[in-house]
């Protein structure tokens, strides 16, 4: 009986050291992808753009579709006129985002009124990164 008690927990303790090995190795794994392959896992959904008489925003949802939380995701909109020539940019920061979460996001103009001849807009995304300089 004694020995089916060791023998248990031997199992139990290898199994324990299989799983803590296996998510560092994720871990370590998701860490050294690059920024454009963790971005492969952000979705954005749901994106409008709505004027009102005093202000313009995109309203939408980002969501994570990875099994690892991602930090510092900023959501960058360029608005258009009817010949494709940017008008005005923003963008908004998004601190941490779980895996598979889904966040609602609002982009504005702050500060200018609605513009007229705002007829598109792209949205992008990129990993903020603080770089030193000498």
């Amino acid at each position: 009986m004694k020995n089916f008690i060791y023998l248990i927990l031997i199992i139990v303790v290898i199994f324990f050291i299989v799983v803590l090995v296996r998510n560092n190795s994720d871990i370590e794994l998701f860490s050294k992808m690059t920024d454009e392959e963790k971005l492969s896992y952000i979705k954005i959904t749901d994106d409008k753009y709505i004027k009102e008489s005093d202000k313009s925003y995109i309203t939408g949802n980002i969501k994570n579709t990875s099994d690892k939380t991602i930090n510092d995701i900023t959501i960058h909109a360029e608005f258009f006129d009817a010949d494709k020539i940017s008008l005005k940019t923003n963008s908004t920061l998004i601190t941490s985002l779980k895996a598979g979460e889904t966040k609602d996001f609002k982009i504005s103009l702050i500060g200018v009124e609605a513009n007229p001849n705002i007829k598109s807009y792209e949205l992008t995304t990129s990993l903020k990164r603080l770089t030193l300089i000498d």
